[in-house]
C-alpha cells in the first residue's frame, strides 16, 4: 500500500492544493532550470573535453613539395 495512503497528505499539500494554471507554471519552470542547468554542464565538459585534446595534438609543418601519407577513411 502506498505511504500516501497510509500517512494522508503532508501538511504542504493538505493547505494549499495547486490549481492546474499553477502546476503549468511550477512545471515550466523546473523544465527551464534544469535546461539551463544541463546546457551549463554540457559546456563545462565540451570546454574540458575540447582542452584535453589540445593538449595531445601537435601540429605538423609541411615544406612545400615534401610527401606525406593522408589517412582517408571511407
Amino acid at each position: 500500500m502506498p505511504i500516501d495512503l497510509v500517512m494522508g497528505l503532508s501538511p504542504e499539500e493538505a493547505v494549499s492544493p495547486l490549481t492546474t494554471d499553477d502546476y503549468v507554471i511550477n512545471l515550466q519552470e523546473k523544465s527551464d532550470k534544469t535546461y539551463r542547468l544541463a546546457r551549463k554542464h554540457l559546456r563545462v565538459s565540451a570546454e574540458r573535453r575540447m582542452a584535453d585534446y589540445d593538449i595531445r595534438v601537435r601540429e605538423e609543418k609541411f615544406a612545400v613539395g615534401s610527401w606525406f601519407w593522408l589517412w582517408y577513411p571511407r
